[in-house]
């Protein structure tokens, strides 16, 4: 399989089961236990602690589709732990959940290779939230580093995503609400939605563009192995989904 097919054949299932620990209710309480904030501002130290003890600004960076000032917020909000430490934390929670979603799955260790494969020949310049995910402690469990290597790619391809998103000088607001609709902006922070969903045509620019660089990616891999991490990532998004 070629790379640009592959790019689009997984973007959703690895968008979707990347994205499922931090959306899990018992991730929440489990970050309060190792020392991260209640809430929001847990999930904005860990998920972005990753890049390290970096600024407010270099954070609401990272996070390109969130309001601003959600996210600043949430990253000065006072907690034990060093944004480093948060994000160790939370990249230890990824796992753990991880090994839950995909217990039983057979093909974690296969996945878990071509995956790594991916991000560890990445060109990652300029892309430190993808960075801080490829470089978290990899266990040394196939279902735990399938999924944190599943999270890092679904962070590789949102970074690519922000890049040609600023190129295209679209408004982050604007292409959340498109996507997703007026809740999920709102879980992004914003309250002002007055300005309306990024138009169609410059969304599908865009995702094209992403597309691209995210195929980039893949061509450290051969058509069989692309053609195998597009069937494993069918099969684990179908195994985790048949689990809830």
């Amino acid at each position: 399989m070629d790379s640009l097919t592959t790019a689009r054949r997984i973007a959703d299932p690895i968008g979707s089961l990347g994205a499922r620990f931090m959306l899990d209710r018992s991730t929440f309480g489990r970050c309060v236990e190792l020392g991260l904030p209640d809430g929001m501002a847990g999930y904005v130290q860990g998920r972005l602690g990753v890049m390290g003890d970096v600024s407010a600004d270099e954070a609401a960076d990272a996070a390109y589709f969130f309001d601003r000032d959600f996210i600043t917020a949430g990253w000065a909000e006072d907690t034990a732990l060093t944004r480093s430490e948060g994000g160790a934390v939370y990249a230890q929670v990824c796992v753990e959940l991880g090994r839950t979603y995909l217990d039983g799955f057979d093909g974690a260790e296969r996945l878990a290779d071509l995956l790594a494969s991916v991000l560890d020949a990445a060109d990652m310049s300029d892309l430190p939230l993808a960075v801080g995910w490829r470089d978290a402690a990899r266990p040394p469990d196939a279902a735990g580093r399938a999924y944190l290597m599943t999270q890092a790619a679904r962070e590789l391809r949102l970074c690519h995503h922000v890049v040609e998103s600023r190129s295209a000088d679209v408004d982050p607001m604007g292409m959340v609400l498109a996507a997703d609709g007026e809740r999920w902006a709102a879980m992004h922070g914003y309250q002002d939605l007055s300005a309306g969903p990024q138009d169609d045509a410059t969304r599908s620019l865009v995702e094209d563009a992403t597309d691209a660089a995210s195929a980039a990616d893949l061509d450290v891999l051969d058509d069989d192995e692309r053609s195998d991490l597009v069937t494993l990532v069918e099969a684990v998004f179908a195994h985790a989904d048949s689990a809830l």
